[in-house]
This record gives C-alpha cells, structure tokens and sequence, in this order.
C-alpha cells in the first residue's frame, strides 16, 4: 500500500524542514514554498494528494484554496 500524500505549502524553509521531518516517516510529503509550485502540484498532482496543509496567511495559497478538484479540510480551534 502506497503512503498518504501530504502537500505542505509555507514560505519558510524551516517550517517545510520541520514539516517533512515530523510527517515524512509515515507519508509522502511533497512540499512548495510559492504560489507558482502549490498550483502547478495540485493541478499535476491532485490525484494522489490526500491531505494539504498550508500557511493560510501565505498570500499565493488563495489559489489553492480555490482549486476546484482540491477539497479542503480546514480545522477550526
């Protein structure tokens, strides 16, 4: 069985280090650090993610949000 896909998309390379570092033993992390590279892997790859995480204060992940083949999960607490 193939691992959970996880798209993490912040501007902070620590962040998407940290990301990776916590996640990447159990799932397959993919990760972008601009607006140009979350659109392109959601459109190239939204078949196999399953999860996206992402800064929602980053100004380019509008338009992930909008991706119409993208269904987000956003947790409120």
């Amino acid at each position: 069985m193939d691992p959970v896909t996880v798209l993490v998309v912040d501007g902070e390379h620590n962040i998407l280090d940290s990301m990776e570092s916590i996640l990447g033993s159990d799932y397959a992390v993919m990760r972008a650090d601009n607006g140009d590279a979350d659109v392109a892997i959601v459109h190239e790859e939204s078949d196999q993610i399953e999860l996206v995480i992402l800064d929602l204060g980053f100004r380019v992940c509008r338009a992930t949000r909008r991706s119409r083949r993208c269904r987000l999960s956003i947790p409120t607490w």
